[in-house]
């Protein structure tokens, strides 16, 4: 009699007929599940946002922690970088000292390689002079008389003076064995693949071609001797710059027992170790590779016999 609050109930109260209360009913109870299922569905919407606002909660978090350690390691990595360039930077300051320490002594080499080579082509070129000079002097040297002497016309001439005897190699001493057949054959491949290098007087060594001296400045190759100092360097047999001192350091070999691998030698006076000027090493059928002269190439050539002294064999 007093009313309701309930909707539903007034809906049913206030009903003009049976037929009224039972569509009223039947509405009632259609909006009822209605709104179960709608609450039901908000109960899972709302349980879902809850998990996914966990997990953005997770993800978040990890977020955080993956964000700390890039950046901890991009704090490495700088650190690293910053080490390396100071390391390259101290590594590029030692280089630079070293390389001027090599250069310094590559041109003190030079001096001391050029001094010696000059001393010997000196040397060379005086015994030269000198042999000239006692050839000019026979060549020049006055005939006998064959007149009689004016105060006795039964005297005889005087006898003509004996011509000189060419002079001939000395003879083998210290004699070398047969030596080894593979270094000879090291030796006269390395020569061989510097055929066509130019010749640079003082020039070349242990180390392969090097800078020539005057008259050859400014030419890098090999003369005579750093051709075979070289060459047998690559054998792993160690012998002198100098051509004399070659031929003196040496096992000598005669001229009928040469093979592949022997130093041949030539001298103004082949009787005089001391005037020998060149160098070459011996292929075998009267052939050799030799650093001939100024304005030449390393070349492999015909043997020559006229100034020939003798041989070695550093391989002995």
């Amino acid at each position: 009699m007093e009313g309701s609050t309930n909707p539903g109930a007034s809906a049913l109260l206030t009903a003009g007929n049976p037929s009224q209360l039972i569509e009223r009913a039947a509405l009632l109870e259609a909006a009822g599940s209605h709104r179960t299922d709608v609450l039901g569905r908000v109960t899972v919407v709302q349980q879902e946002a809850t998990a996914a606002e966990a997990v953005a909660r997770t993800a978040v978090t990890e977020a955080d922690q993956l964000q700390q350690a890039a950046e901890q390691q991009l704090e490495a990595a700088t650190a690293a970088e910053q080490s390396a360039r100071a390391q390259r930077a101290e590594v590029a300051t030692q280089q630079a000292a070293v390389q001027a320490e090599l250069d310094a002594a590559k041109a003190t080499l030079t001096q001391l390689v050029g001094a010696r080579a000059a001393a010997d082509r000196a040397a060379a070129e005086q015994a030269a002079a000198a042999a000239r000079t006692v050839q000019r002097a026979a060549a020049q040297a006055p005939s006998p008389s064959s007149s009689s002497s004016p105060s006795s016309s039964s005297s005889n001439p005087a006898p003509a003076p004996a011509a000189p005897k060419p002079s001939a190699p000395p003879a083998v001493q210290n004699p070398a064995g047969p030596g080894s057949a593979s270094a000879a054959s090291t030796a006269i491949s390395a020569a061989r693949s510097y055929i066509g290098t130019p010749y640079a007087w003082g020039g070349g060594g242990r180390r392969g071609p090097g800078p020539g001296q005057d008259p050859d400045l400014g030419v890098i190759g090999f003369d005579c001797s750093g051709l075979t100092q070289y060459a047998y360097g690559q054998a792993g047999i160690s012998i002198s710059r100098n051509s004399r001192d070659q031929y003196a350091e040496s096992p000598k070999v005669a001229r009928g027992s040469l093979q592949p691998g022997d130093l041949v030698f030539w001298a103004n006076d082949v009787s005089r170790p001391s005037t020998i000027y060149h160098v070459a090493i011996y292929l075998g059928g009267d052939r050799m590779i030799e650093a001939p002269e100024s304005g030449k190439t390393v070349r492999e050539t015909a043997m020559r016999w006229g100034g020939y002294i003798g041989a070695v064999r550093p391989s002995a």
